[in-house]
């Protein structure tokens, strides 16, 4: 199944050529461009917005930029997005703020020249916004602080709780220090919290110690769009055959009862559960 959209194309002698583009989904993400003579007019990706982006990086050699919302600087897709469009829709930032669902685009709509960029200053403007949320994230949850304390509880296999503490620290690079439980201080790093809690409890794992905190329960899981909203302090609760949204964001270090809580590997199985029937759900929908 594939789609056909009209698009223009604007060369920098200020001329605009009218394209067509033929768009295809899964299971091979794949754009092919008529209307310009190119070395190169079929271009494959991961998602959509991969495929996107190579095209444009070809059109860029020519001197040549898409008018598509895509090309904006200030658009940029969360993973969530690619997950369940494929990278078909983006998000419009704003500096400081997190994304919105009423920011969600099209990648292939209509844009104004002068609101186009070039593929680097897309992903320069996407990193400095992702920078501005983490400061903005830090300065809400830590005021003048570079760290957050906070207690957390720990289930031994003979079904006894122990009380113990993390600090955690989320301006890059991300990492949680535990403490506790008659256990030695450790220090655990990831590229976001989210990844850094993993660590922790994987580390846990292999001593039959299982956290009892929300970020534990398997149908938690962190999405692309929590990463730069807030360092991961939150992540978002998913439900069979329904996309997360912002309402459904938890602190993963908030207490859950031990009935609740499972395993990394039992969570991420989950998570591919969930991913596989919002698939069949969207498709179910077209």
């Amino acid at each position: 199944m594939s789609e056909k959209r009209n698009i223009q194309v604007y060369a920098s002698d200020g001329t605009i050529v009218q394209c067509t583009v033929e768009i295809f989904g899964m299971p091979q993400y794949k754009i092919i461009l008529s209307g310009i003579d190119l070395p190169i007019r079929e271009f494959t990706g991961d998602d959509l917005f991969d495929a996107f982006i190579k095209l444009r990086l070809e059109l860029e050699k020519q001197g040549l930029r898409l008018l598509c919302a895509g090309c904006r600087p200030d658009v940029w897709p969360s993973g969530m997005s690619r997950d369940m469009s494929g990278g078909r829709k983006a998000y419009v930032a704003r500096p400081g703020a997190p994304s919105r669902r009423a920011d969600l685009v099209d990648i292939f709509d209509y844009a104004e020249p002068e609101k186009v960029g070039s593929v680097a200053e897309q992903k320069a403007f996407h990193e400095k916004w992702g920078q501005s949320l983490l400061e903005e994230m830090n300065r809400g949850c830590y005021g003048e602080a570079t760290s957050l304390r906070k207690p957390v509880r720990v289930l031994a296999p003979d079904g006894e709780i122990g009380e113990c503490e993390v600090e955690i620290s989320g301006m890059p690079p991300s990492k949680i220090v535990f403490s506790g439980i008659n256990l030695e201080t450790q220090v655990f790093a990831g590229k976001e919290l989210f990844g850094a809690f993993n660590n922790l409890r994987l580390g846990l794992e292999k001593r039959g110690l299982q956290l009892l905190c929300a970020g534990c329960r398997p149908e938690v899981i962190s999405l692309g769009f929590t990463r730069t909203i807030n360092g991961e302090i939150r992540a978002g609760v998913l439900y069979t055959d329904a996309p997360a949204v912002g309402g459904d964001l938890i602190d993963i270090f908030e207490y859950a009862a031990p009935e609740k809580v499972g395993s990394v590997a039992k969570q991420q199985a989950f998570h591919k559960k969930w991913a596989d029937s919002c698939g069949k759900s969207s498709e179910n929908d077209q």
